[in-house]
């Protein structure tokens, strides 16, 4: 399985990535737009995705992938804990 961790901090990112290369393969983005490209252009088993990202948000990023008929799994991992963040980001997985 091929995974996409997109974490603009850095530590955190490949924190994550060594608790997960053992099993499976990792690519990591650090910014939105970066994300989105590395997505749209490659074929990832699931991704993992902060939503508070530079250059371009998660949101906007799932939003985009989606519109381009992207369906790539998605965890989303992220500090946002309202309610109305939640069920956007749950919308948005679809």
């Amino acid at each position: 399985m091929k995974i996409l961790i997109v974490e603009d901090d850095k530590i955190l990112s490949d924190t994550i990535k060594q608790c997960i290369c053992n099993k499976f393969d990792t690519e990591q983005a650090y910014d939105g737009y970066e994300a989105y490209m590395l997505a749209k252009e490659n074929i990832y088993d699931a991704i993992i995705l902060d939503l508070m990202l530079p250059e371009m948000s998660g949101y906007d990023v799932l939003i985009k992938l989606r519109d381009e008929k992207v369906f790539t799994p998605v965890l989303i991992l992220t500090a946002k804990d309202t309610l109305n963040d939640k069920l956007k980001g749950f919308r948005l997985r679809s």
